[in-house]
């Protein structure tokens, strides 16, 4: 006879078989993409447009990348532990709210301006790394919540040594210059 878990049974297990994921902020690498096509969801996608489904894994913590990342039961994360993200490409405008969620994912996902031209092709998402928080969703699964774009350590660096317009000025002008004059 077959059984079937209960409400209260699924949401205490709350995942996929890999751990649930606390939510938190994490830097996430893009691990694939796959266009989905027909595909209904009542809450996603009711018109069943075609989207993409964009897996993520989880790779460190946003605020301390040297810890190991654990589950909800402090259990280490299965290194195969992924979450998708819907996109549909028919949504990456801009709405009363601003900019709808797929295209904040996507721009921050390329590190691109989100209110500038998003040109790429959606293979570009796939090695790339961003930040997001996750939610536990209605549906007991986690679900990326909020994003923005990651910058690598030479990237964070090589924007730091760029020299302050004081810097520059002081270096032109010599320490004739001070920083409350130069406003």
């Amino acid at each position: 006879m077959p059984r079937f878990e209960s409400e209260e049974e699924f949401k205490s297990r709350r995942g996929d078989g890999f751990g649930t994921l606390p939510d938190e902020e994490y830097l996430f690498e893009v691990i694939s993409q796959v266009e989905k096509t027909g595909i209904v969801h009542p809450q996603f996608n009711p018109n069943g447009y075609p989207s993409i489904e964009v897996s993520c894994r989880p790779i460190a913590y946003a605020d301390d990348p040297e810890a190991e990342i654990v589950d909800t039961d402090d259990e280490p994360l299965n290194p195969e532990k992924y979450i998708n993200f819907f996109l549909r490409p028919k949504s990456m405008g801009f709405g009363p709210a601003g900019a709808s969620k797929s295209r904040r994912f996507v721009a921050a996902v390329l590190n691109l301006p989100v209110t500038g031209s998003l040109d790429f092709d959606w293979p570009d998402l796939i090695g790339k790394r961003f930040y997001a928080s996750t939610i536990l969703g209605d549906n007991g699964y986690e679900q990326i919540d909020t994003v923005r774009p990651y910058k690598s350590k030479k990237e964070r660096t090589r924007k730091s040594r760029a020299p302050s317009l004081v810097a520059a000025a002081q270096e032109s002008f010599g320490d004739d210059i001070e920083a409350e004059d130069a406003f």
